[in-house]
């Protein structure tokens, strides 16, 4: 029976049934897949690795990085829009015009 038409068609039971096995198998597949990610970091950063560190009960490393990110200053990429008044966004209790052709008629 193909999903659809057991989504569709199938019995309560048989959808939940395959609902489980499908999420366990997901489950699965993530808990590889971020296995895979934990090898490939300690193979990167070695002894300044997270997962290298964590698993042998070592504290966090410094950063060495030349240009750290200053969270306190706002410095993560993203721009502050230029000007408030004329960026778009709604003030509260201010409503948004919808053309006509858009609007529930009664």
């Amino acid at each position: 029976m193909s999903e659809k038409k057991l989504f569709l068609t199938g019995a309560k039971a048989d959808v939940d049934s395959y609902l489980e096995r499908w999420r366990k198998a997901a489950v699965s597949r993530v808990y590889k897949a971020f296995e895979l990610v934990k090898e490939a970091e300690m193979e990167k950063f070695g002894g300044k690795s997270y997962s290298y560190r964590k698993i042998n009960h070592i504290p966090p490393a410094d950063s060495d990085d030349p240009d750290p990110v200053n969270a306190d200053a706002g410095d993560q990429g993203f721009e502050e829009p230029e000007d408030e008044e004329n960026s778009g966004a709604l003030e509260e209790g201010q409503w948004m015009s919808i053309p006509t052709r858009y609007r529930a008629r009664g």
